[in-house]
């Protein structure tokens, strides 16, 4: 194996790591958000999302449908922080997503040229 590709396979693990990382608590948060609605009687966004959640292939659509109603529903349910951080951790997450895709894309020698320790 050339340098150039081990460099290229272990930036995308690493940046794999990060995002299983990241989708821990943004799913934790996910199902904290989806308790609350269940709790406050929302009916039919706690079914969608439940739906989603057991879907695994449109979990992103629950999270972007949890995350709207979220914001809508914040200060009644006085959770505006909760929200906060929750949103960023999915920007996070969106982020890390498309790094991941970008770096799939990229020659080895991009990709040494932008990670490899300079000498």
């Amino acid at each position: 194996m050339e340098q150039e590709q081990i460099w290229q396979l272990a930036w995308q693990r690493a940046i794999g790591l990060t995002l299983l990382h990241m989708l821990i608590p943004v799913v934790g948060c996910y199902i904290g958000l989806l308790v609350a609605f269940y709790l406050q009687r929302e009916w039919s966004a706690a079914i969608l999302c439940t739906f989603c959640l057991v879907v695994t292939a449109a979990l992103p659509v629950g999270i972007l449908i949890a995350l709207g109603i979220g914001w809508l529903r914040a200060s009644r349910w006085q959770i505006q922080s909760f929200m906060v951080v929750w949103t960023f951790l999915v920007v996070l997450l969106a982020l890390d997503v498309a790094a991941a895709l970008i770096l799939r894309d990229l020659d080895g020698a991009t990709v040494q040229w932008l990670f490899a320790p300079r000498r």
